[in-house]
């Protein structure tokens, strides 16, 4: 039980730290999905 809890405790500081650390590196699901490079705003 003790290694159980011990997996579940680092499983949560894992993601955690890899989300924050994704978002300040532009992997954001905002800053993937969103572009202005395809779009035309006039010619």
């Amino acid at each position: 039980m003790k290694a159980f809890i011990t997996a579940i405790v680092a499983l949560v500081i894992l993601a955690a730290g890899m989300n924050f650390a994704l978002d300040n590196a532009g992997f954001s699901a905002a800053e993937q999905t969103s572009s202005d490079r395809n779009v035309r705003l006039g010619d």
